[in-house]
């Protein structure tokens, strides 16, 4: 799958939840402005900015949206886009799957 339109600095194996969550907010309103798409702590961020035509209803439907989409990365391998888990035992918290998982793992210390 290639890139989705919008600015954002995470790995590919999330863009098909960008591209659907895209999909979803422009058919609630188009009045928003993408300010910061991102990983963190392994789940997917995406923080929007409003329109003056935007009510209350609206930007609660929007952000009922992402935190689905929140929720579903936890899921979602981050660079390959198949089912993955939260890894917490390395540098980073990232979610993958186990095949991405391995190559990645740090390396247990000599015995």
């Amino acid at each position: 799958m290639t890139r989705p339109e919008i600015d954002c600095t995470v790995y590919s194996g999330w863009y098909p939840l960008l591209a659907r969550l895209h999909r979803q907010l422009t058919s609630v309103t188009s009045d928003f402005a993408y300010v910061q798409i991102k990983e963190k702590y392994g789940t997917l961020r995406c923080h929007l900015d409003y329109g003056e035509s935007v009510d209350e209803f609206t930007r609660g439907v929007c952000e009922v949206l992402i935190g689905a989409s929140t929720d579903e990365s936890r899921s979602v391998c981050e660079f390959c886009g198949k089912r993955g888990s939260t890894r917490d035992d390395l540098p980073r918290i990232k979610t993958m799957c186990a095949g991405c998982y391995r190559p990645r793992r740090p390396h247990a210390p000599a015995e």
